[in-house]
């Protein structure tokens, strides 16, 4: 049990280091989260992320935080060499080179672990009071998930170094709007008349056609010498429209610029062509020069073309995209200035010269031909490829090519768009690289699921199954006690195994539901009566609420809803010392075909913090720590029945509060089968042998290497008294399989020398194998879907997982061999047929102690008279509060002998007597029945009793 304990442990902390990676972009708190995993789990003192940054390596996190002494060490540091070449290492204070590795305050002895983090760093830990270094097999553990977390922080490195990038390119971006805003806003401002000024802004030259433009009164010669600066009142009254030149003018003058062209329009329609020529001798400016063109026509030509071409190259420019021309021969006609800048060259360098020849590597040669080959018939096309720039280095570029037309629509050339696709492609590499290394990590997590499952899987079928034999051996009362605990751990530990592998599978979008026809009360039914055997020994009420609307049977997976309100029934009577525990079925929605169910599962128990109600559904998460040590568990349960509900479009919410208990309240969707209750078939059993009587005198092989399960598996075959044959392993099987026929083979997967898929496919595939058709049920311990998937591939009928129970391997017998035990539609019974008695709840309350049975037949025979006349007395005195006391009374009396109808109509009458306004004829009809049916019992009883004192006495 201890190494069971440690493989837990290593599991648990394997799993939850797993999950502490984490999937955020965030170096700081992906190294936080796991750092502080390591600490909890392995009871450390240090443990620091140190990654490489050019010549040094950088401390990137270490908790706790009053340790931290160095926050850079040189690459060449001695630890740093010492882990050279090694994928970790482990020093304790005896190494002789111990001190060496501190870097950390307070550090006088110790032990170190220190894993390489692939390219990037290394992971440093500090036990404070471990005096051994850590094992191998240790550390070897460790490593599968800490180069997990070398790749979650290597995939945050390449984000981060991607931020940069993109930052460094929107500045970029940015500087070039801002520019071309600045030009825009500069052009916008050139606007003036047009005449010759000397520096103090006097007129020097002016002519009629300045005149007529400006609408000015007054001719040329006159405007000689007069000031045009803001202040001169001669002039604003020389102008129509003074801000138009005046103003226009200072701007310009300020700017101080050597030349502009521009156009104006007129308020007439008119274009004209302004150049602003400013006059210096040396450094000394001397005035300035306008001249005006009139260029109506030729702009009006141009107009629609210039506006057409300034938008798309304004879309070009802002895109950094390079153009380049060629001819049909490749060879430059004209390459743009972003194409010259992207490959480092001059337009000069550029011009004439082959464009394949000069940029294109050999490889690439090919694409680019057929490209253009599409582009001689006139059509365009997208593509990538490598080009070489002018110092040698390559870069990817996204290539969108259209041919060039003549005006007599012939294909003289071809313009190429090139967009630097660079960044990215290294990007998708890392990310590919990234991506292969956490599928590796994850196929490397789940081989390791599924040897684990196999490894323990395997003894604990022995256990399992041995411990089910062991019960048939009528056990006296100290060895029942023994083999309740030995079944206690083991269902124990099954279930965490279970709830990891459950765990696993929906992490993988593995898990499978049926949709099958199933009955909901019946199912429910069965729940209340298996927590009022498992909360006994408290004082503790399992109750059951069904809502009378649910009449028809249901489709869909009742294998998992069991598994939900399992788990939730069973934190509930683990939480609660005393009060109730319960189910509260209800209809919320119906329709012709669909259910929506809601099942509120309540306790009196401890109950949930708010602040904590969000961590129980969260994987290895307890509202408290406290809870761990008092209650244990693994935290798993609530995370596993969330993602259940919520795969079956349902959902789960909580309502509790600290000390008051809790509620979970499940909505799921079933499927309507139109099917009433009443009509659901029952299968006949052949009394104690429950079916088993159909295996008699069937041959089987049985293929087991494990000696202990050899032994298990024999018991249970000889009980069904069948003919079999041990193999004990593949080679052997498929010997045995050619020396004579079986009806069925149980084959274990994996064996030695050949396993149980190989030794199937061996079979089925020899046509002279008397067994080539032979049904082959495979029997395995690991059970993750791949397996069953592998064993099904291989040829296999079908699947059962270690550890089983003689029920569940006979039932899959049955089935798989097609031994189905009939079945008739349940009718209407008569009042006899009503009255049943089935003991098998009272045997299994008391261990199957005929003594403690006889003593509750013998009361029941005795007070169930006493108390039914006690009600009738009470009904007759309307004393409902009476009626209730003694019905509460008979129900726990009904369910130990199997009376589930009684059971149900004493529910239906506790409930109603309970309620202010009630159907009295009614509650009367109900405890008449119940009454005769009580009395129907007496001599049932009697002969039952009967059979017990005669074995007593024997």
């Amino acid at each position: 049990m201890a190494d069971q304990s440690k493989i837990i442990q290593d599991i648990s902390l394997l799993y939850e280091l797993s999950l502490a990676v984490g999937q955020s972009l965030d170096i700081e708190e992906n190294c936080s989260v796991f750092l502080n995993t390591l600490i909890s789990r392995k009871g450390l003192a240090f443990a620091s992320v140190w990654l490489k940054e050019d010549l040094y390596y950088k401390l990137q996190c270490g908790f706790p935080n009053f340790r931290v002494a160095q926050e850079r060490i040189a690459s060449n540091h001695f630890m740093v060499e010492a882990l050279n070449g090694k994928a970790y290492l482990s020093v304790n204070q005896a190494h002789p080179d111990f001190p060496k590795f501190v870097q950390e305050k307070n550090v006088a002895g110790g032990t170190y672990a220190i894993f390489r983090l692939g390219a990037i760093g290394f992971l440093k830990l500090f036990a404070l009071n471990r005096k051994a270094a850590f094992s191998d097999l240790e550390m070897a553990q460790l490593k599968s998930v800490i180069d997990k977390f070398a790749v979650s922080l290597d995939g945050c490195l390449a984000h981060k170094h991607l931020i940069k990038e993109t930052i460094e390119r929107k500045h970029a971006e940015t500087e070039f709007i801002n520019a071309q805003v600045r030009l825009t806003h500069l052009i916008t401002n050139l606007q003036a008349g047009i005449l010759l000024e000397d520096e103090s802004r006097h007129i020097l030259l002016a002519n009629q056609f300045f005149c007529d433009i400006f609408q000015i009164p007054v001719p040329p010669a006159q405007l000689i010498g007069i000031d045009c600066s803001d202040s001169a009142e001669q002039s604003k009254s020389l102008f129509a429209n003074p801000q138009l030149f005046v103003e226009g003018v200072n701007t310009l003058l300020k700017c101080r610029i050597l030349r502009v062209n521009e156009e104006i329009i007129m308020a007439d329609g008119r274009i004209l062509e302004r150049d602003y020529i400013p006059l210096f001798t040396g450094k000394k400016y001397l005035g300035h020069l306008w001249q005006y063109r009139d260029v109506t026509k030729e702009r009006q030509i141009q107009k629609a073309i210039i506006k057409s071409e300034e938008k798309y190259r304004g879309i070009i420019e802002n895109m950094e995209l390079g153009l380049l021309e060629v001819t049909l021969d490749q060879i430059i006609v004209k390459p743009y200035a972003i194409f010259c800048e992207m490959l480092g060259y001059e337009e000069a360098e550029l011009i004439g010269k082959n464009a394949i020849d000069l940029f294109l590597p050999k490889e690439y040669q090919q694409i680019l031909l057929a490209e253009e080959a599409k582009r001689l018939d006139g059509v365009g096309s997208v593509y990538e490829l490598q080009i070489r720039k002018k110092d040698g280095s390559l870069i990817w570029v996204l290539v969108s090519g259209a041919p060039i037309k003549n005006s007599h629509g012939t294909v003289v050339g071809t313009i190429g768009i090139h967009y630097d696709i660079t960044a990215r492609k290294r990007l998708e590499q890392e990310l590919s690289n990234a991506k292969e290394k956490a599928e590796k990590a994850q196929l490397a997590e789940r081989q390791f699921l599924a040897n684990m499952s196999h490894e323990i899987r395997t003894p604990m079928n022995a256990v399992i199954g041995m411990t089910h034999l062991l019960y048939e051996t009528k056990p006296d009362k100290l060895q029942k006690e023994y083999l309740d605990s030995l079944r206690f751990s083991a269902d124990s530990l099954m279930g965490i195994i279970n709830n990891i592998l459950d765990l696993s599978k929906i992490g993988a979008g593995e898990v499978e539901f049926e949709s099958k026809t199933f009955d909901l009360v019946q199912l429910l039914h069965s729940l209340q009566r298996t927590y009022q055997f498992k909360v006994r020994e408290k004082p503790i009420s399992m109750v059951l609420e069904i809502d009378p609307n649910i009449k028809n049977l249901v489709i869909g997976d009742p294998t998992r809803l069991h598994q939900i309100l399992n788990n939730l029934l069973g934190n509930a009577s683990k939480f609660t010392h005393k009060g109730t525990i319960g189910i509260i079925a209800t209809l919320l929605k119906q329709s012709k075909e669909e259910y929506v169910i809601e099942f509120q599962v309540h306790d009196t128990g401890i109950g949930i913090a708010k602040d904590k109600q969000d961590d129980v559904f969260r994987n290895f998460k307890q509202a408290d720590v406290k809870i761990t040590r008092q209650f244990g568990g693994t935290g798993l349960g609530l995370t596993i029945v969330k993602e259940l509900v919520e795969m079956q479009n349902g959902n789960i919410r909580l309502e509790s509060e600290l000390g008051e208990g809790a509620r979970f309240f499940i909505s799921l969707p079933f499927k309507q089968s139109g099917i009433p209750i009443t009509q659901s078939s029952t299968p006949i059993e052949d009394n104690n042998t429950d079916g088993a009587h159909l295996l008699k005198d069937i041959k089987v092989l049985l293929v087991e290497d494990n000696m202990m399960n050899q032994k298990l598996a024999s018991r249970i075959l000889d009980k069904w008294e069948c003919q079999f044959k041990i193999a004990s392993d593949g080679e052997e099987a498929v010997k045995a399989s050619l020396a004579q026929q079986y009806d069925l083979i149980l084959m274990d997967i994996h064996m030695p020398n050949m396993d149980g898929c190989e030794a199937t496919v061996c079979i089925r595939e020899d046509q002279n194998n008397p067994n080539q058709h032979t049904p082959i049920i495979a029997l395995t311990a690991a059970a993750l879907l791949e397996e069953k998937t592998r064993a099904l591939n291989a040829g296999m009928n079908d699947f059962v997982t270690k550890p089983f129970s003689p029920r569940i391997l006979k039932e899959q017998v049955l089935k798989t061999l097609g031994l189905k035990a009939q079945v008739i539609p349940t009718q209407k019974k008569t009042d006899q047929q009503q009255v049943q008695i089935d003991l098998k709840y009272l045997k299994e309350f008391s261990g199957g102690d005929l003594y403690f049975i006889r003593d509750m037949l013998e009361t029941y025979i005795t007070e169930a008279p006493l108390t039914m006349q006690k009600i009738q007395v009470a009904v007759e005195k309307e004393n409902w509060k009476e009626v209730y006391k003694g019905i509460h009374k008979m129900k726990p009396s009904f369910i130990m002998l199997g009376m589930q109808h009684q059971h149900d109509l004493a529910a239906e009458v506790e409930r109603m007597v309970r309620l202010t306004e009630f159907d009295t004829a009614l509650v009367g009809d109900n405890l008449n029945r119940i009454s005769a049916d009580t009395q129907r019992t007496l001599p049932l009883l009697q002969e039952k009793l009967a059979q017990i004192n005669k074995a007593t006495e024997e």
